[in-house]
């Protein structure tokens, strides 16, 4: 049986310092969104409620921002990562014009994406629709640009660290 219980929590502590940074600098609110627990003070055991929607919420200059954070060993991104309830949660925050996106991290590379949700709707589409169930890293690799550190931000995944003061491309 896999354990997941830390599975995630690497990823998790960077975007939280990260977090901090945009917070520090003006140009973000993000915070975490806890999961709905419930403890048996008996027992000394805790248990998820309900489902929870996605990892991180929050404004970044009057946008709403959604994201749900992933981290894989694989060389590819599966579709089952993303859970029906996030995934809706993420079209309806974009729907809403808000900024709704996945961070996945491919450990084996030490490589961090950001994929918006309506392009990742797409590549889902288009990838079933080919028998695949799952996005590879190669597509990440030509398509987008791994998320870095950039003028004090730990991982600038919202591309705003050109706006810190003193700081430019």
């Amino acid at each position: 049986m896999t354990n997941y219980k830390n599975r995630g929590m690497f990823l998790e502590k960077v975007i939280n310092i990260s977090n901090k940074q945009y917070l520090e600098r003006g140009l973000a609110l993000i915070n975490k969104v806890p999961t709905p627990t419930s403890i048996n003070t008996r027992k000394g055991t805790a248990r998820y409620t309900k489902k929870s929607t996605v990892d991180f919420t929050g404004v970044s200059q009057g946008t709403f921002i959604a994201f749900d954070a992933k981290e894989v060993k694989t060389t590819n991104f599966p579709f089952s990562r993303v859970q029906p309830h996030q995934e809706q949660y993420l079209i309806n925050a974009y729907k809403q014009k808000g900024q709704a996106f996945l961070i996945i991290l491919f450990t084996q590379h030490n490589e961090l994406y950001r994929i918006d949700i309506d392009e990742y709707e797409r590549l889902k589409k288009h990838y079933l629709q080919n028998n695949r169930k799952s996005i590879p890293y190669t597509w990440f690799k030509e398509h987008k640009r791994p998320i870095t550190s950039k003028n004090g931000i730990y991982y600038d995944y919202l591309n705003k660290a050109h706006y810190v003061k003193g700081g430019g491309y």
